[in-house]
């Protein structure tokens, strides 16, 4: 028995992966069709992202840095692909490395494009249960050209502990048509690239 994300806790890595994955494969590959060859992108330890890597294999040479060891694993299998492993302080639950370490040495590199997600969104607000997750994210941030946020309708009306930012901190998002008609209201006037791939199946439990 796995607990689900609440706004004090996120669920294991395992858990995540299983979830809505139609819906996250769908964002993913919209997601990788911003990547061109060549270019440095990051990707952060969201189940919602890891499908970025399959999506952007085929325009390989590439440089991928990830804080995620099932992202890295992926990666580090493609031909083409150099991978750059973040480590720090390794939590297993999340299969993901952690802390000033990590922070530390994303602060000493430099991407094209960061595609990351998030736990829980409303009124144009992004939030995660837990502080370090979000250090990373702002990290990455930091480094990276150009954000993505890659995230499904279900985190929409959520809210966590810790707020990461507004969604204007954002270059592009890429939600799916499940999204509150308000939510996408707000994410359109806040100035971001909006991207909606159509024909998505949207499951409403997760």
């Amino acid at each position: 028995v796995t607990a689900r994300a609440t706004s004090l806790n996120e669920t294991t890595v395992a858990f995540r992966l299983a979830r809505n994955t139609e819906v996250k494969q769908a964002l993913s590959a919209r997601a990788a069709q911003l990547v061109r060859s060549g270019q440095t992108i990051m990707i952060d330890d969201s189940s919602t992202v890891q499908g970025v890597v399959a999506g952007v294999a085929p325009k390989a040479p590439l440089t991928l840095i990830t804080n995620a060891q099932v992202i890295a694993r992926e990666a580090g299998a493609k031909q083409g692909v150099r991978l750059f492993m973040v480590g720090g302080r390794y939590r297993s639950s999340l299969d993901s490395f952690y802390g000033s370490s990590t922070i530390s040495v994303l602060g000493t590199l430099c991407a094209d494009l960061c595609f990351l997600s998030i736990t829980g969104i409303e009124n144009g607000r992004l939030y995660h249960p837990y502080e370090e997750n979000v250090e990373v994210k702002r990290a990455m941030m930091r480094s990276a050209a150009r954000t993505v946020l890659v995230v499904d309708s279900s985190k929409f009306g959520h809210r966590s502990t810790h707020l990461l930012g507004e969604v204007s901190d954002f270059d592009v998002v890429v939600v799916d048509d499940g999204i509150p008609a308000a939510e996408l209201a707000l994410l359109r006037e806040s100035g971001v690239q909006v991207e909606v791939p159509q024909e998505i199946a949207v499951r409403d439990d997760v």
